[in-house]
């Protein structure tokens, strides 16, 4: 009888017997089953694995029962998910002219001009008295003065706004004081 020893690099903790009265038991598992070549016919004939190989690579698409597999749904757009390069802190007030580049956030009180292309945050505690021309914003203070947004303009919590609206995207939570006229034109860039 010859019995052939474990080796170190298997995957498979059964050992293999072979004998001419003993044949082994073992089920393949399914990486085996598929790269078997066509000329094995059983699991005996097979000669035994050194690295085990990947499991075939399934699907990411959900499976819903009603239609079968879909396409999963995008991602809905965060319009300011990363940190500020400047912020206005609470108590601290500013007049005049102030150009940034990326993204500001607002806490404080700011009264002026704001140029910019970039993002812009006015944070609960934040008062703005300006007209905003920017990308996107975000506001959940208070501002007095007409914005212009190309993009995304959310407006948030117990925000306040005492101007006119221009913006891409609108979104606007329960709760939110808004005197002025909305104008929403949609950028249909397709």
């Amino acid at each position: 009888m010859f019995k052939r020893y474990k080796n170190p690099m298997e995957q498979d903790s059964q050992s293999y017997t072979s004998s001419t009265s003993a044949t082994a038991t073992r089920t393949p598992s399914v990486a085996e089953e598929t790269a078997r070549p066509a000329s094995y016919t059983s699991v005996q004939e097979a000669p035994p694995r050194i690295y085990a190989e990947e499991a075939p690579k399934t699907s990411s698409t959900p499976y819903t029962p009603s239609s079968g597999y879909s396409e999963p749904a995008p991602e809905p757009k965060a319009p300011i998910n990363h940190e500020p390069d400047t912020t206005l802190g609470k108590g601290v007030a500013f007049k005049g002219e102030l150009t940034f580049e990326r993204f500001l956030r607002i806490d404080g009180n700011f009264e002026g001009e704001l140029v910019s292309d970039g993002k812009l945050h006015v944070g609960p505690s934040g008062t703005v008295k300006s007209n905003i021309t920017m990308s996107e914003a975000v506001i959940e203070g208070v501002v007095e003065g007409n914005i212009t947004v190309t993009g995304r303009l959310e407006l948030r919590r117990q925000a306040e706004v005492q101007g006119d609206i221009e913006a891409g995207t609108l979104s606007v939570d329960e709760g939110v004081t808004l005197v002025g006229n909305v104008c929403v034109t949609p950028n249909n860039d397709s």
